[in-house]
């Protein structure tokens, strides 16, 4: 009988992971500009320096899309050829905007629709970074298919105890690796706002709630802890037998 990993992971545990969330509110057209209703026009999109083009910028994002980046790591296993001199090869072919969301790869027409449903969306807007201790993060996060892999898995699971509901929000991402530390970057919304409102019947609203509370977040540090850790160890099977069937090949 096949028996089945399970993986305890400490939920205090998780120094390794850091996890910053913050919160954009909508404001009215004849409000006074401030601080907060430019972050918040910054992060819609709404100004010509705005989130999207910082994540995206060549210097900070890696273009290359998933697909090729997965490719690149399976011929890797089987050839002489490394990952790295394979993905220096594909990093001169078009590549995808930098930016990924729940689908893969985040095309330019994709990113022109988000931008607009950021553009007009009355609800919070949620941003996020989530970041790896050097070593580890080249482990576990070390190109943009883990990346997308690792958050499309895990982040249903900041939502589990809120009346957020993931099928309800849309999201997207860029990894980042112009640190020594990677780190991902996040930003997502409702499609249909249900909570943004201040005293409205019909949508659910309550004081402090665009707060995603700090026990969600552990929570979610501690699913990103357990996902990394269970694929990390997979990966290291994988390879092995891999490796294992490739010079069973080579010798028959």
């Amino acid at each position: 009988m096949q028996g089945k990993l399970v993986l305890q992971v400490n939920k205090k545990m998780t120094p390794k992971i850091i996890f910053r969330l913050e919160y954009n509110l909508p404001y009215k057209a004849g409000d006074t500009k401030s601080a907060l209703t430019k972050r918040r026009d910054f992060v819609t999109c709404n100004s010509d320096h705005n989130l999207y083009n910082y994540l995206t910028r060549p210097s900070a994002s890696d273009k290359t899309d998933i697909e090729t980046i997965r490719i690149a790591e399976q011929l890797s296993e089987n050839t002489e050829i490394t990952e790295r001199d394979l993905l220096e090869y594909a990093r001169n072919r078009k590549g995808s905007t930098g930016a990924f969301w729940r689908a893969g790869d985040l095309s330019s027409s994709d990113a022109k629709e988000l931008k607009s449903q950021l553009r007009n969306t009355e609800s919070i807007v949620w941003t996020a970074v989530l970041s790896f201790e050097e070593e580890y993060g080249r482990k576990v996060c070390n190109n943009k298919a883990q990346a997308q892999e690792l958050i499309k898995k895990t982040l249903p699971a900041l939502f589990k105890d809120t009346r957020l509901k993931y099928e309800n929000i849309e999201w997207y991402g860029a990894l980042h690796e112009n640190t020594d530390n990677r780190h991902v970057h996040l930003c997502f919304w409702e499609k249909e706002p249900t909570f943004s409102r201040k005293g409205s019947t019909e949508l659910h609203f309550a004081s402090q709630r665009e707060k995603i509370r700090e026990k969600d977040c552990d929570n979610f540090k501690f699913e990103v802890a357990k996902f990394c850790d269970v694929e990390n160890l997979s990966s290291f099977k994988k390879r092995d037998a891999l490796r294992k069937d490739f010079r069973q090949n080579m010798n028959t």
